[in-house]
């Protein structure tokens, strides 16, 4: 193939098809435990304290919930990848190497948040949320103020399918936690499990408690069909898992804060200076984001240790 124009505008308008195609067939599981937030400046800030507000009476006045002194910045954080592309497999049309090597760009640029939200979500028991302690903890302040009423969003029982009694102390504990918990005024939230999300190692523990009749010594399973799996090969500690609220109570206990989503940026003109000194053209994909943490009420998450 002659390096011409026409030609190199050509074969870039098929290489951004792949990519595209790519990037559409990528699977990724974040949307199912974080929520998509897109953001318009370089930092956002949320008050997650009065993120779920409650209906009250009207006597007299309304009563104004002032956002709480907490604020939780996410800053927007840019991230690229970026190959060349050597005009000689253009010129001896060694096309199929080069769609290769732009498909795998595609699917990254796709599974990107899902790498971030993952990464939070591993962090989740040191990272800390909008109330200055670890998103998952023993001790969160209820008002997010220090010094006030405490609660936990923490077990650590491992996740167990081998009896009714041992799958009670582990997923029960969870999911009652999660039910009784409170925003912080004292209400009632009521939350309900909506996803139990799993390490490759429990999969197969998760897999049976939501789907099978019977649990280790035949015991009945009161968990089957209550909650849907959802298991990521981006999950790095073998014990750890996390039970969160279903997506109707608004929000996800994590979020993916998006600025920009990964999108392709080629470099491929003959009067450029890269593609004349070095006989390559540059294909990147730029993104810009941040993945962090909501309200802590809205999962239970266990070390798996206890």
């Amino acid at each position: 193939m002659i390096f011409n124009r026409s030609n190199i505008e050509a074969v870039f308008e098929g290489l951004k098809a792949e990519f595209n195609d790519a990037f559409d067939l990528a699977k990724v599981t974040y949307p199912k435990i974080a929520t998509t937030i897109n953001s318009s400046t370089g930092v956002e800030e949320y008050a997650w304290v009065d993120a779920l507000p409650k209906m009250r009476k009207w006597v007299d006045e309304r009563h104004i919930r002032k956002i709480g002194s907490h604020l939780y910045r996410l800053k927007n954080e840019d991230w690229e990848t970026t190959i060349d592309l050597n005009r000689n497999d253009i010129e001896d049309d060694q096309l199929g190497m080069l769609k290769g090597r732009v498909r795998a760009a595609g699917m990254v640029a796709r599974t990107w948040p899902d790498e971030m939200v993952y990464a939070a979500v591993n962090a989740s028991f040191k990272s800390k949320g909008y109330d200055g302690v670890a998103f998952i903890s023993k001790a969160h302040p209820l008002d997010g103020q220090p010094g006030s009423r405490t609660f936990s969003n923490q077990i650590d029982k491992p996740l167990s399918a081998t009896s009714l009694t041992a799958a009670q102390a582990a997923l029960g504990a969870a999911e009652t936690a999660l039910m009784k918990m409170e925003d912080h005024q004292g209400n009632k939230l009521g939350l309900m499990g909506g996803c139990l999300l799993v390490p490759p190692d429990l999969y197969t523990t998760a897999t049976l408690l939501m789907e099978s009749d019977v649990l280790g010594g035949d015991d009945p399973n009161p968990f089957k069909g209550r909650y849907e799996v959802v298991a990521s090969p981006r999950l790095t500690d073998a014990k750890k898992w996390w039970l969160i609220a279903e997506a109707s109570a608004g929000l996800l206990p994590f979020v993916w804060q998006e600025r920009m989503t990964a999108t392709i940026e080629i470099v491929n003109s003959l009067d450029d200076h890269y593609v004349f000194m070095t006989n390559k053209a540059l294909l990147g994909v730029h993104g810009r984001g941040v993945a962090g943490y909501t309200l802590p009420q809205l999962v239970v998450g266990s070390t798996g240790t206890g």
